[in-house]
């Protein structure tokens, strides 16, 4: 620090709160007033909210901010934390630092194809391989285990070349390739390339294939629906369990801000309203408050009845001093029932033996005494809080095969796969054939519902060949069949789902077709299998070029035989295709709550992406730099951390409790929690303004100078969006001081 340096003292403010009436004996934890020194009230010194009409010479003005009130002790005092008295003179300058950008942004960058023209990915079939580096750096890969900040990893993919073997084929250097097929294998792998710490590229960014082709998607698309939900709870397992035990799906807690959890739940519509109980409690009164009611207490006994599953609850209830509504049948164990119910008074043994004595069911029954419980405050109230729809992503399904060996003796294997794939539906591949048969007219298919017309067309075979061009892409998207014609024999197969019912009937003239019976499909004493993938989930982008691919996993090996894709250019764009790869960083958050805040630090940041691409002429692995290429990367944003953020503003609030109240930041949380020492900022992750009240007071000295300024910058720190009262009452004091007043956003 200087010698001509303001001294900073901070203040931070809770929830922007601020008083302007009344006393100053009672603040509130975090809550600023503006104190008259010179008026008093019956509760301490006048707060004020106007300076108005004020002398400016007289020190009269004190800026308070209160504190926790505990005892008082010789370690401890519960005086707010407070300005000096000062005047409107002394008044300099008021300023405001904001925030400029309230989302951090990352790095996003395309290499290849990013929508203008020319700047697509070509490869020809002379180029010898393709080589795509990428460079990671920033904290984040510190912070989950690397070595340094930086990673440097690259991966070459070959071209396909000329057969110098095909002597038949004139070998042409430099025809195109298909560029989709390069940029999809370079996609995948730097995607799952691993780094030191043993994280892979895709725990840090997001790589996504960058496509513009004639054909898009037409596969039937299967929305998911995501719904969130926000409660106030005390934020642990157990809150979270009171949200899901009132659904049959995963419930995530996907945020948590101050005393908020957003919880998070998948559903193909908006699931029901939460409920949140309120608790029952034993009365500490004669009477339970309103709103409640009394169940009493008393005799809590165990009965067994040979009911035969029939609800034999009114038997109980008959019973004198019975308590109404605390019988419960409690479950049922091969024709013997269990229930409990409770009584103001003890069951005399007449009472028991007459009820154990009397016609069937009685007869069978047994009752014995569990123990006396005491009254309780009951009440059916509950809060429900409505899911709100976050986002809705898409996703395709993709066939899969499979060719097993039959057994000894020739059966399906079907259900010894199915068992090993329980989370999987699998089928037997089957198909079933229709010969064309007529001279005109048309036929009408049923399959699985659905109608599908063939009309005749100069021959029996065109009529075919033309019935699987009107109708394969429908049959494939929807129905999961593929159909193909050899002549005037058209054969349906299925590629996930179980084999559907087909009939064929004439409709006009003769034309018509006999449908053989449903075999199985197998060859060499072995039998193909079916089954069906969710591909990964997709969203919308700003342009459809960056719509991330429909990318599934085949199911794993099963004795060494492999599942295997169907072809299907339904769930992929394809034809003369613009390629290029985007890269996008992810926010990373290292965010300890106030009972780790001295355990776990605090950053918000995100890796950095270099990109560089191209056909070397050699192979130069652990250079440990970015090699120059034919491509470079086209940056969409650059990184831009957010500022102000409470996280990067602990250290500022314990200096303002150093200097205001003596206090050393107590390392232990139960310390802090006793002592009412918590942070004003619960919340590490929300953006603060600071206001900065510049206040120049001066002393005469006996020295040369014969005076000594003190000059002292006093911040005070509130939450974007709770700052307009400060920002007011501030603005109110320099307007009086003859100052300029502060914006901390432009209207």
């Amino acid at each position: 620090m200087g010698l001509n340096k303001a001294f900073d003292r901070n203040f931070f403010i809770i929830d922007g709160q601020v008083k302007t009436s009344g006393g100053s004996n009672h603040l509130a934890k975090g809550q600023l007033a503006a104190v008259h020194q010179s008026k008093g009230t019956a509760d301490g010194l006048k707060v004020v909210s106007s300076f108005a009409g004020e002398p400016k010479d007289q020190k009269f003005i004190t800026l308070r901010v209160g504190k926790e009130k505990k005892a008082p002790g010789r370690s401890y005092s519960d005086k707010d934390f407070s300005t000096v008295p000062f005047s409107l003179n002394e008044v300099v300058e008021l300023s405001v630092s904001a925030p400029k950008i309230t989302e951090h942004i990352v790095d996003e960058v395309v290499i290849g194809y990013d929508g203008t023209p020319g700047s697509e990915f070509k490869f020809k079939t002379g180029d010898a391989y393709f080589r795509l580096a990428l460079e990671l750096k920033g904290g984040a890969i510190e912070w989950r285990g690397g070595k340094g900040d930086t990673e440097f990893v690259a991966v070459n993919i070959d071209i396909p070349a000329c057969d110098p073997f095909e002597d038949c084929v004139e070998c042409n250097g430099c025809a195109s390739v298909d560029s989709k097929a390069i940029v999809m294998e370079a996609v995948e792998r730097l995607r799952r390339k691993q780094l030191t710490g043993g994280k892979t590229v895709a725990d840090f960014i997001d790589i996504t294939p960058v496509l513009s082709c004639d054909n898009d998607v037409t596969a039937t698309l299967i929305p998911y629906n995501f719904y969130t939900l926000d409660v106030c709870d005390t934020g642990d397992d157990s809150a979270k369990a009171i949200i899901a035990a009132q659904y049959n799906v995963p419930v995530k807690r996907v945020n948590r801000k101050g005393s908020i959890s957003t919880y998070e739940i998948l559903a193909t519509s908006a699931p029901a309203a939460a409920s949140i109980k309120v608790a029952s409690f034993m009365p500490g009164c004669d009477t339970c408050p309103e709103t409640y009611v009394t169940q009493a207490g008393g005799y809590v006994y165990a009965f067994t009845i040979e009911d035969d599953g029939a609800d034999q609850t009114a038997l109980i209830t008959a019973l004198a001093n019975y308590a109404t509504g605390t019988v419960v049948k409690q479950g049922n164990n091969a024709g013997v029932g269990f229930y409990t119910a409770a009584f103001t008074a003890k069951l005399s043994d007449a009472a028991i033996a007459a009820f154990v004595g009397g016609a069937a069911p009685r007869n069978t029954a047994t009752v014995e005494l569990v123990g006396k419980v005491s009254d309780l405050c009951t009440t059916t109230a509950s809060a429900t809080i409505a899911w709100n729809l976050d986002r809705t992503l898409n996703a395709v399904k993709e066939s899969y095969y499979i060719w097993l060996p039959d057994t000894n003796c020739g059966d399906s294997r079907l259900e010894e796969l199915q068992s090993v794939y329980s989370n999987l539906t699998v089928n037997l591949a089957q198909k079933r054939t229709a010969t064309l048969t007529g001279t005109a007219g048309t036929a009408t298919f049923t399959i699985a519902g659905t109608t599908y017309v063939a009309t005749f067309a100069t021959s029996l075979a065109q009529t075919a060949a033309n019935f699987v061009t009107t109708h394969a892409a429908a049959l494939s998207t929807i129905k999961g069949i593929k159909v193909s014609a050899s002549g005037a024999v058209l054969t349906f197969e299925n590629l996930r789902d179980a084999f559907p019912t087909i009939t064929v009937a004439n409709t006009t003239n003769d034309l018509n077709a006999t449908l053989a019976a449903v075999a199985n499909i197998e060859a060499g004493c072995q039998t193909k299998y079916v089954t069906s993938v969710i591909t990964n989930l997709v969203g919308e982008e700003c342009d459809p070029i960056y719509k991330n691919a429909y990318l599934s996993e085949a199911p794993a090996s099963y004795e060494n035989a492999d599942w295997v894709k169907f072809a299907d250019s339904t769930t992929e764009k394809s034809g003369n295709c613009k390629a290029g790869i985007r890269f996008k960083s992810r926010v990373f958050t290292l965010d300890g709550d106030e009972a780790l805040r001295n355990l776990v630090g605090f950053t918000e940041t995100s890796t950095q992406i270099k990109v560089a691409a191209g056909f070397p002429d050699e192979i130069r692995e652990g250079i440990g730099r970015l090699p120059k290429g034919n491509f470079e990367g086209k940056y969409l944003s650059r990184q831009q951390h957010r500022t102000h953020l409470a996280g990067n503003l602990r250290h500022l609030e314990n200096e303002g409790r150093a200097y205001f109240g003596g206090l050393n930041n107590d390392k232990d949380y139960l310390g802090r929690l006793l002592r009412g020492e918590t942070s004003n900022m619960q919340d590490n992750t929300v953006q603060f303004i600071q206001y900065k009240l510049k206040i120049s007071s001066f002393n005469h000295t006996q020295g040369f100078a014969g005076r000594i300024n003190d000059d002292i910058n006093y911040n005070f720190f509130v939450e974007v969006g709770r700052h307009k009262d400060l920002e007011n009452l501030l603005n109110k004091l320099a307007a009086a001081a003859g100052r300029e007043g502060v914006t901390a956003f432009s209207k």
